[in-house]
Protein backbone atom coordinates (compact mmCIF):
# COMPACT_ATOMS: atom_id res chain seq x y z
CA UNK A 1 0.00 0.00 0.00
CA UNK A 2 1.16 3.52 -0.66
CA UNK A 3 2.26 5.81 2.12
CA UNK A 4 0.69 9.18 2.81
CA UNK A 5 4.05 10.75 1.91
CA UNK A 6 3.69 9.44 -1.65
CA UNK A 7 0.14 10.80 -1.72
CA UNK A 8 1.40 14.26 -0.78
CA UNK A 9 3.90 14.41 -3.64
CA UNK A 10 1.93 13.06 -6.61
CA UNK A 11 1.28 15.60 -9.33
CA UNK A 12 -2.47 15.01 -9.23
CA UNK A 13 -2.67 15.36 -5.45
CA UNK A 14 -0.92 18.72 -5.77
CA UNK A 15 -3.28 19.79 -8.56
CA UNK A 16 -6.33 18.83 -6.50
CA UNK A 17 -4.95 20.79 -3.52
CA UNK A 18 -4.23 23.82 -5.75
CA UNK A 19 -0.46 23.59 -5.22
CA UNK A 20 0.24 23.18 -8.96
CA UNK A 21 -1.40 25.05 -11.83
CA UNK A 22 -3.81 23.32 -14.17
CA UNK A 23 -6.38 24.15 -16.80
CA UNK A 24 -9.53 23.26 -14.87
CA UNK A 25 -12.57 22.57 -17.00
CA UNK A 26 -14.96 21.33 -14.31
CA UNK A 27 -14.95 20.98 -10.54
CA UNK A 28 -17.50 19.84 -8.00
CA UNK A 29 -17.49 18.40 -4.49
CA UNK A 30 -15.96 15.04 -5.43
CA UNK A 31 -14.34 15.42 -8.86
CA UNK A 32 -11.98 17.62 -10.82
CA UNK A 33 -11.56 17.80 -14.59
CA UNK A 34 -8.46 19.26 -16.24
CA UNK A 35 -6.94 19.44 -19.70
CA UNK A 36 -4.10 16.97 -20.19
CA UNK A 37 -0.75 18.75 -20.57
CA UNK A 38 0.40 16.06 -23.02
CA UNK A 39 -2.80 15.49 -24.99
CA UNK A 40 -3.20 12.47 -27.20
CA UNK A 41 -5.74 14.44 -29.23
CA UNK A 42 -7.17 17.96 -29.14
CA UNK A 43 -9.45 18.29 -26.12
CA UNK A 44 -7.89 15.39 -24.16
CA UNK A 45 -9.16 15.74 -20.57
CA UNK A 46 -8.53 13.98 -17.28
CA UNK A 47 -11.26 13.51 -14.70
CA UNK A 48 -10.20 12.51 -11.20
CA UNK A 49 -11.65 12.08 -7.76
CA UNK A 50 -10.63 14.82 -5.33
CA UNK A 51 -9.58 12.21 -2.79
CA UNK A 52 -6.35 10.31 -3.40
CA UNK A 53 -7.32 7.10 -5.18
CA UNK A 54 -4.48 4.92 -6.47
CA UNK A 55 -6.82 2.00 -7.32
CA UNK A 56 -10.33 2.37 -8.72
CA UNK A 57 -11.60 -0.51 -6.60
CA UNK A 58 -10.95 1.66 -3.53
CA UNK A 59 -13.49 4.29 -4.61
CA UNK A 60 -16.84 4.06 -2.84
CA UNK A 61 -20.05 3.86 -4.88
CA UNK A 62 -21.17 7.45 -4.27
CA UNK A 63 -17.79 8.84 -5.31
CA UNK A 64 -17.71 6.57 -8.36
CA UNK A 65 -21.11 7.87 -9.45
CA UNK A 66 -20.04 11.50 -9.00
CA UNK A 67 -16.76 11.05 -10.92
CA UNK A 68 -18.40 9.17 -13.79
CA UNK A 69 -21.29 11.65 -14.01
CA UNK A 70 -18.69 14.43 -14.19
CA UNK A 71 -16.88 12.53 -16.95
CA UNK A 72 -20.14 12.16 -18.84
CA UNK A 73 -20.78 15.93 -18.69
CA UNK A 74 -17.29 16.62 -20.05
CA UNK A 75 -17.59 13.91 -22.73
CA UNK A 76 -20.78 15.54 -24.02
CA UNK A 77 -18.98 18.90 -24.17
CA UNK A 78 -16.07 17.33 -26.09
CA UNK A 79 -18.50 15.72 -28.53
CA UNK A 80 -20.26 19.05 -29.13
CA UNK A 81 -17.18 21.29 -29.37
CA UNK A 82 -15.11 18.95 -31.57
CA UNK A 83 -18.10 17.52 -33.47
CA UNK A 84 -16.76 14.03 -32.82
CA UNK A 85 -18.63 10.78 -33.44
CA UNK A 86 -17.56 9.40 -30.06
CA UNK A 87 -15.38 10.06 -27.04
CA UNK A 88 -12.94 7.35 -25.96
CA UNK A 89 -12.89 6.65 -22.20
CA UNK A 90 -9.89 5.11 -20.48
CA UNK A 91 -9.48 4.49 -16.76
CA UNK A 92 -5.96 4.36 -15.39
CA UNK A 93 -4.26 4.15 -12.05
CA UNK A 94 -1.34 2.67 -10.15
CA UNK A 95 -1.66 -0.79 -11.73
CA UNK A 96 -1.96 0.52 -15.31
CA UNK A 97 1.76 1.06 -15.89
CA UNK A 98 1.55 4.69 -14.86
CA UNK A 99 4.38 6.43 -13.12
CA UNK A 100 1.99 7.99 -10.63
CA UNK A 101 -0.46 6.14 -8.36
CA UNK A 102 -3.63 8.15 -8.95
CA UNK A 103 -6.78 6.83 -10.60
CA UNK A 104 -7.90 9.05 -13.47
CA UNK A 105 -10.40 8.87 -16.31
CA UNK A 106 -8.99 9.98 -19.66
CA UNK A 107 -11.42 11.37 -22.20
CA UNK A 108 -10.11 11.44 -25.75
Amino acid sequence: MLTSTWHQRTVFSKIVKGELPSWKIIENGKALGILDIYPGVEGHCLIMPKGHVPYWLDVNDAETAMVFNTAKIVAKRIEKVFKSDFVCVSIRGARASQTYPFGTISLL
